[in-house]
């Protein structure tokens, strides 16, 4: 494959594997789990960002999975609304991140990304969205989920999502309130 269509497949096997099946996209992902392990190649440098943007993201999907859990079995009657409004919060971030980086990788018409930004056009991409995931997920463990907020977890359990992120002091939303 020629080095000038390698962004182009990189970004096309990215979309295919968001909308594919558990299945194919975790078969995806795992070959760009093997390649970012193998190679220190321009391919391999974009793999292993592709593997930290959709680490960040699951990331983000267990700790709303977690708030939801928590604001269930809190006594308050506005648990709901409070899920709905931060899934709605969610939401609008993903569209604003879109917005964010299609920002800062401008295109005229008719143009490519890999031609306009150069061929490591999706490895910096992918860092950018990996990086702002990182912040959103700290964001997240800080105004949703305090430690106080997380259940206890069996041994055999996975940890939280939050694990080693400590409460904010910035932060004054119902879950971090006395």
């Amino acid at each position: 494959m020629s080095i000038a269509l390698l962004p182009l497949a990189l970004l096309a096997a990215t979309a295919t594997a968001a909308a594919a099946p558990d299945d194919a996209a975790q078969d995806t992902l795992q070959s760009w789990i093997e390649l970012c392990e193998t190679s220190s190649s321009q391919m391999g440098v974009t793999a292993c960002q592709i593997v930290e943007n959709a680490k960040a993201s699951d990331a983000i999907d267990a700790v709303i999975a977690e708030v939801a859990e928590a604001y269930a079995d809190s006594d308050e009657d506005r648990g709901e609304q409070y899920i709905a409004g931060l899934r709605a919060a969610q939401a609008g971030w993903e569209k604003q991140m879109k917005i964010d980086t299609d920002a800062l990788f401008p295109l005229g018409p008719g143009e490519h990304e890999s031609v306009t930004h150069g061929s490591g056009y999706l490895g910096r991409l992918e860092y950018l969205r990996a990086s702002l995931r990182r912040q959103r997920l700290e964001f997240l463990c800080e105004a949703w989920l305090p430690p106080r907020m997380r259940r206890e977890r069996a041994p055999d359990e996975l940890p939280s999502a939050c694990a080693g992120i400590g409460p904010g002091s910035a932060f004054a939303t119902p879950a971090t309130r006395n």
